[in-house]
């Protein structure tokens, strides 16, 4: 719901790596080689995406590249589940997978946890969040998401990396097709569009 084809028109240029431009977004902040920006990627290892750890330590890599300094941390499952829900982490940043976004991205961790202690959190969102919850039109609800989304799309709340699609075998006489966003944590979504053979 709320998905807006202009923000496919204006990724490379919202989104796309650009380690020059980086830089001088780094330097317009106030952070350079004298004083780099500083951050912690959590290193973290899921039976559902095995290749985790790696992105984690390319995105390590990307963000070298343009002076930030960075650390890896690495916690067993139990010790950052507890740390995360004491909202205990602040300036980390981990590779997120989810059914409801068609890519696998980064999210960072903050002090201010409205939603979903993770992500960049914006008081905005989480009241526009709150509406979309209580809203039952489908047209207000596809409203309230493409405003949502065009906050989130042009704050950077989340910054896509790669997509890697998930595959389901079906029998062709059952299922005549299945279209969701190829990218799951676990659980198959979207079975709302899933069609019965005839």
């Amino acid at each position: 719901p709320g998905w807006n084809p202009e923000w496919e028109r204006r990724f490379k240029d919202a989104y796309g790596y650009d380690p020059e431009a980086a830089k001088k977004l780094l330097a317009e902040a106030g952070y350079g080689p004298g004083k780099p920006l500083s951050t912690t990627i959590q290193l973290r290892r899921y039976g559902y995406f095995p290749a985790a750890a790696e992105m984690d330590e390319a995105v390590l890599n990307y963000w070298r590249a343009v002076g930030v300094d960075v650390k890896l941390e690495q916690k067993d499952a139990a010790e950052f589940t507890a740390k995360s829900r004491r909202a205990d982490y602040d300036n980390h940043s981990y590779v997120v997978v989810t059914s409801a976004r068609a890519m696998t991205g980064i999210g960072a961790y903050n002090g201010m946890h409205l939603l979903n202690r993770g992500g960049i959190q914006l008081p905005e969102l989480a009241e526009l969040f709150r509406e979309i919850q209580v809203t039952v039109d489908p047209k207000n609800n596809e409203e309230l998401w493409r405003k949502w989304g065009d906050i989130a799309y042009d704050q950077y709340i989340n910054l896509p990396l790669h997509w890697i699609p998930s595959e389901a075998t079906v029998d062709p006489s059952v299922v005549a097709d299945y279209v969701f966003p190829g990218s799951i944590s676990g659980t198959y979504t979207h079975v709302e569009y899933l069609k019965a053979a005839r």
